[in-house]
């Protein structure tokens, strides 16, 4: 892509990724609510979706085309969100209703913790990396995400004990996936409110997150953007992890200023 729009076609991924999270995760979801499968209703949909995202993962490594990465990319973020979907509802699943805001802390501290160590580590080895050169690097980055998918994959579906999933929920399925859309808005005016506060707040840090990796490169100057980025960007975990990770995987296929 030409050097002067790489922060627009980099901005064309994160929303596309955004866009696609925020329909598959419902849909899967609901879909998943309704599943019958002997070995729990969640857990088939965590392993298919990331199988599926560990086998369009080196996609990102094998190609030099925007528009196969855009595709890459896009189909990993329908896999990972068809196992995040039903992954989020492990804790009412499972969880005795008055410990659920225990859990879900819990939850959330070490997805952020998890997420600050591999951000780190692969801005350490995107920072060797540069285009048609230490190309192992690259490599090393994606397969430790990879590797970091396989065992966490495995660890949920051998150690989470669900009960068998029961078919034939009341509401049919594409009654239940449009639920999933809809919001009464009389009813939920507080509800209204908290998301539009929540997408504001989130408005500066999806801007920083996605971009600063090139400010850095190159209004900055910095000899090491993809580390830099990494440590400026753990002082705020909760928005680090995800774009600025691509960021860095995808850097390498612009040319250097």
């Amino acid at each position: 892509m030409p050097e002067a729009m790489k922060n627009s076609y980099l901005g064309y991924l994160a929303f596309t990724g955004l866009a696609l999270a925020m329909l598959v995760q419902p849909v899967v979801g609901a879909i998943s609510d309704r599943s019958g499968f002997r070995w729990g209703r969640r857990r088939p949909f965590i392993l298919v979706g990331i199988t599926l995202a560990l086998v369009f993962l080196p996609g990102i490594g094998l190609w030099g085309s925007y528009a196969i990465i855009f595709g890459t990319y896009s189909l990993m973020q329908i896999a990972g969100n068809t196992a995040q979907g039903p992954y989020q509802g492990f804790i009412p699943d499972l969880v005795p209703e008055e410990k659920r805001g225990r859990a879900a802390g819990v939850k959330s501290l070490l997805e952020l913790l998890g997420g600050v160590l591999v951000l780190r580590l692969a801005a350490y080895f995107m920072g060797h990396y540069s285009e048609g050169e230490g190309d192992w690097w690259l490599w090393l980055a994606l397969g430790t995400l990879g590797f970091i998918l396989l065992v966490t994959m495995l660890i949920t579906l051998l150690t989470v004990k669900e009960r068998p999933g029961v078919k034939g929920l009341q509401t049919p399925l594409l009654a239940g996936i449009f639920k999933s859309f809809q919001i009464n808005v009389r009813q939920n005016r507080d509800f209204i409110w908290f998301i539009i506060s929540r997408g504001l707040m989130g408005i500066p840090g999806i801007i920083l997150q996605t971009f600063i990796l090139y400010y850095l490169m190159d209004v900055i100057g910095m000899e090491n953007p993809a580390e830099a980025a990494a440590d400026l960007l753990m002082r705020d975990p909760e928005w680090a992890a995800p774009p600025i990770l691509l960021s860095v995987a995808v850097q390498g296929f612009f040319p250097k200023p």
